[in-house]
């Protein structure tokens, strides 16, 4: 199963997430495509924070730290392997190009 959270117009649905997450049985896998800011450690509000802005807030003011903390889990081991789109390997984390 793969879940697209790197497009321009998906964003990460922490919702949808847990719900795709659950459908996966043993020895599947679950592919999760993440924007390149997740990699460097500074994901700003994505797609999906438009759903969740309440006016007058826009989607760019909202913060987010939940989508930081969840990034910095992804990259910690043993939680996933990481292979990083045109970029080169970084062994310090595990990532390969």
């Amino acid at each position: 199963m793969i879940f697209d959270a790197a497009s321009l117009r998906a964003g990460f649905d922490p919702d949808a997430f847990g719900a795709v997450s659950g459908t996966v049985r043993a020895g599947g896998l679950l592919v999760l495509l993440t924007p390149e800011t997740w990699r460097i450690g500074v994901p700003g509000p994505d797609a999906d924070y438009a759903r969740l802005a309440a006016w007058p807030h826009t989607a760019e003011s909202l913060s987010a730290r939940y989508l930081a903390r969840l990034a910095r889990r992804l990259g910690s081991p043993p939680c996933a392997a990481l292979a990083c789109r045109g970029g080169r390997p970084d062994p310090a984390r595990g990532t390969s190009g």
